[in-house]
């Protein structure tokens, strides 16, 4: 079995908890119906998702071969044929479809958003530098954004300036970590456009970015101002970027964002902590000094 979970990336399930930043902050989970269409908006981007990574193996199968890492994925190492891949893709992606169709009209068209731009990433943009970044940070704004229209939740601008932020530190610092690892094009076309140097000027750049907009959001945001304990938050996240960084520039983890994350105790130990806080701060509870 360990095989088809591979196929599918299961582990990079993990990008799609944004699904659920609008219904976190908007306290939309403490209703049964945003909640469940929230869990079907994940579900369904889950399988979308998937039949868009089969297909991306399927692309790069040659040159996953020649990745002392990537020629161990399942068609590369042809544990599964790339027809069995191609008929797994196309039930992943006709059953995200009919889950989304349950959802809002707009849910709905933005989930064909993301397909047909990932479509366009699979095929040219990846191998653009800069736009290849920008395009995956993309694919993060639309999960929140899929989320919120699901779960019918109004979210204002900073939180989608904030999710921004965060994808463009996980792709430069991805990008970094490959450039490092595999040396320029080797596997990536758009890695002969960059440098050590100009990778790690983006990284600074997104890092400062991301801790500069989560803090004025959970200051100035509507949010905020409903929620002031919401600013405990902010050492927390800028702890995680900080630790994030670390992890960038000490070990070659950043190359699967998803498993610097998953596997480190320390990032897992402020995702924990920071949904803890913005759970406490949403009951109402507020410094006094801070106001009410």
């Amino acid at each position: 079995m360990f095989k088809w979970v591979r196929l599918l990336r299961v582990k990079q399930y993990s990008k799609n908890f944004f699904v659920f930043g609008a219904l976190i902050f908007t306290k939309g989970y403490v209703h049964s119906e945003p909640t469940l269409k929230s869990l079907i908006a994940f579900v369904s981007m889950c399988l979308i998702c998937s039949s868009v990574y089969i297909a991306n193996d399927l692309i790069d199968v040659e040159r996953d071969r020649k990745h002392p890492r990537k020629k161990l994925r399942p068609i590369a190492s042809g544990e599964i044929t790339p027809a069995t891949a191609k008929a797994n893709a196309l039930v992943c992606l006709v059953l995200g479809l009919a889950l989304q169709i349950s959802l809002p009209n707009s849910a709905y068209i933005i989930g064909l958003l993301y397909l047909g731009i990932q479509g366009l990433y699979n095929r040219y943009l990846k191998q653009l530098p800069v736009v290849d970044v920008f395009v995956i940070a993309s694919g993060f704004l639309l999960r929140v954004i899929v989320g919120a229209l699901a779960s019918e939740s109004k979210i204002s601008g900073w939180i989608l300036l904030c999710t921004g932020c965060l994808a463009l530190l996980l792709g430069f610092g991805k990008r970094k970590a490959e450039l490092q690892n595999q040396g320029a094009g080797d596997q990536r076309e758009s890695l002969r456009g960059y440098s050590i140097q100009l990778l790690n000027s983006f990284v600074t750049f997104a890092a400062a970015a991301s801790v500069l907009s989560y803090g004025v959001y959970a200051i100035e945001s509507p949010t905020a101002r409903q929620y002031p304990l919401l600013i405990a938050t902010v050492p927390i996240v800028a702890y995680a970027i900080c630790r994030y960084l670390y992890l960038i520039f000490s070990s070659e983890e950043a190359e699967e964002p998803e498993s610097a994350v998953l596997g480190d105790a320390h990032l897992l130990a402020c995702f924990v902590l920071y949904i803890s806080t913005v759970g406490i701060a949403q009951t109402g509870v507020t410094l006094n000094f801070l106001g009410q």
